[in-house]
């Protein structure tokens, strides 16, 4: 690992993530590189907010689940900060429909929580390194598994939006519109929507032409399929 140089000051990264014993093992490998001041750490929520805007730090590393709607609250929160502080989201879930949608909150990368630490160091320093040349300040850095990064590409290249998408892996498990409501909190009108704009942007006209296309084009996998109802 590396270490800063004695004019350079090292990045100050707030840390949130609800998992304390994860977070603090995180804390610990983190600051064993000069790079890197750990200037706080909470769980996430408002604990979180309130340190940003407390300790205006360089980077917020933070942890996102599935509860896709209450991050983005408290990351366009975060972003309003003064000096609008780099953010990184670490997750457990790779599904391509999610990672699509935390990519379109405002981060600046994401981090998929199989990563190394010197991984997660690379993306820290390329995301504030980056930041002054950066032309656009919506590009992002993404650390997944290889073919997670690949269907997300593959997607994106059919037009699909990050919900589109992650419904139509749904409708290839099997669920039917109520059912893929329920589960997204969305109503039955918007799963019907979402379906009516995405079917003509892949060139199909029904559920089983859009999974035979996702297949043959790969973003989607007989592994999303037969994926289990906890995952």
């Amino acid at each position: 690992m590396g270490s800063s140089s004695e004019t350079e000051q090292p990045f100050r990264i707030l840390l949130a993530d609800n998992h304390t014993m994860f977070r603090h093992a995180i804390m610990g490998l983190l600051q064993a590189d000069g790079d890197v001041k750990i200037v706080g750490d909470a769980g996430r929520g408002e604990e979180a907010v309130a340190l940003a805007e407390k300790l205006d730090p360089d980077i917020v590393i933070m942890q996102v689940d599935n509860e896709v709607e209450k991050a983005k609250d408290e990351i366009e929160r975060i972003l309003a900060v003064s000096s609008r502080p780099r953010v990184i989201v670490l997750s457990l879930y790779d599904d391509p429909g999610f990672v699509r949608s935390v990519l379109g909150m405002g981060t600046n990368a994401y981090v998929h929580k199989s990563s190394s630490v010197d991984e997660l160091l690379n993306v820290v320093r390329s995301t504030t390194l980056g930041a002054d040349d950066a032309e656009d300040d919506t590009d992002v850095i993404v650390s997944v598994p290889e073919r997670v990064l690949e269907q997300v590409q593959n997607a994106a290249d059919h037009g699909l939006s990050a919900r589109e998408l992650e419904i139509l892996l749904w409708a290839a498990r099997g669920y039917s519109n109520r059912q893929i409501a329920t589960r997204l909190s969305i109503s039955e009108a918007t799963v019907k929507r979402h379906l009516a704009n995405a079917f003509p942007k892949i060139g199909v006209r029904s559920r089983y032409e859009a999974v035979r296309k996702g297949l043959s084009e790969g973003w989607i996998l007989e592994a999303d399929i037969t994926v289990s109802e906890g995952a």
